[in-house]
């Protein structure tokens, strides 16, 4: 999940006796979060949580767990905090829209591991200037969302709050065991791919940001990306049932972040061309209305997030079966962006040939 804003939150003492390596000391003084980092944070739980029972698959460091429970299926479970000021702006939404994204960035989770989503869970904790009505609605954009896929609401929960609006989602999905695609499978010489046009979303974001001077169907255009998530289910399956990708996720925070996710979990590097990411011509002729200085639309489109495409490694000799088979049936065609390295530098190559290492997209704890 991408957001705009950072924490200031700080661990006490008495949370910092495990560490994200080895090398690091314990140490008694106070810790930002920002140090550490978001997924220096994750790492650390992941070190602290590191059994693993005969029916957990795979546990922490993917966009789903996964559990199995027999006759050759497995569970998928994943789960997903929204909070208001930070993932998402109550006066861009209404309530049917952020009930609608809610469900649908948890079932991209889903999509993302080529597995079939059955059931959602939500929890909601409720501000006092939010009544009925607008939780009502809110609903009815879970359930528009869920319907599309069969998708059964089973449970969740209801708290008051005493600032914003907080929502939690949790989605179960099914898979035959052996069936869905991880982060950790990708190789050197896996060529790197992407579905659809990246940095619509945070084109859409700046355009309600910044009102800038564009015709209104660009504008309904990019916005309609940031409000409208479109989880690729069916695209994810076909790509699972294709046999020749090693490795997916979906494009939340950006393709940098994502890509070094691909990479921390198959131990390789990558190499991606900015100049060939996907960018829809909406974005090109809205950009330079932005006030990004010092950015290019390419930059956006490797660090924007929210976009919710899939990102995927396949192997070289099935690339070019895949791209057909996929523009086939789908209509759309898929983009070779990059390309997985031995080692584990991950870096952008501009048009010119010049390398720079990718840091990340968004980073909640990181980001001043």
């Amino acid at each position: 999940m991408s957001a705009r804003c950072a924490a200031s939150f700080v661990l006490s003492p008495c949370r910092t006796k495990f560490n994200r390596r080895a090398t690091r000391p314990i140490t008694t003084k106070m810790i930002s979060l920002k140090e550490i980092g978001e997924f220096g944070l994750i790492d650390d739980i992941k070190q602290l949580f590191n059994s693993k029972t005969a029916s957990l698959a795979l546990g922490i460091g993917d966009d789903c767990a996964v559990m199995k429970h027999g006759e050759g299926m497995v569970s998928l479970i994943t789960t997903d905090v929204l909070a208001e000021g930070v993932h998402f702006d109550r006066n861009y939404f209404t309530p049917f829209q952020l009930g609608m994204k809610a469900a649908a960035v948890n079932i991209s989770d889903i999509a993302a591991m080529g597995a079939s989503p059955k059931y959602i869970l939500t929890s909601l904790a409720i501000p006092k200037n939010i009544d009925y009505i607008f939780i009502k609605k809110f609903y009815n954009g879970i359930k528009k969302c869920c319907s599309r896929f069969g998708i059964e609401l089973i449970g969740g929960d209801t708290s008051s709050s005493k600032q914003g609006l907080f929502i939690s989602v949790t989605v179960i999905g099914e898979a035959c065991d052996g069936e869905y695609i991880t982060r950790s499978g990708a190789n050197p010489g896996d060529m790197v791919y992407v579905t659809g046009t990246l940095g619509d979303s945070a084109g859409g974001l700046e355009t309600l940001r910044q009102n800038p001077a564009i015709d209104e169907n660009r504008r309904e255009y990019l916005v309609k990306r940031h409000i409208e998530t479109a989880p690729l289910v069916d695209e994810g399956l076909f790509l699972v049932a294709s046999k020749a990708v090693t490795s997916m996720l979906d494009v939340s925070d950006g393709v940098g972040s994502d890509i070094k996710r691909i990479c921390d979990e198959s131990c390789v590097g990558a190499e991606i061309l900015l100049n060939r990411l996907p960018v829809s011509k909406q974005l090109v002729s809205a950009f330079p209305h932005f006030n990004l200085r010092g950015l290019s639309v390419y930059d956006l489109a490797l660090s924007g997030g929210e976009d919710y495409e899939l990102m995927f490694t396949v192997k070289p000799e099935k690339a070019k079966s895949l791209e057909d088979k996929y523009k086939k049936r789908f209509k759309q065609k898929i983009s070779p962006v990059g390309v997985i390295t031995s080692g584990k530098k991950v870096v952008a190559i501009s048009k010119s040939g010049e390398k720079k290492p990718i840091t990340s997209g968004y980073n909640h704890f990181r980001k001043p």
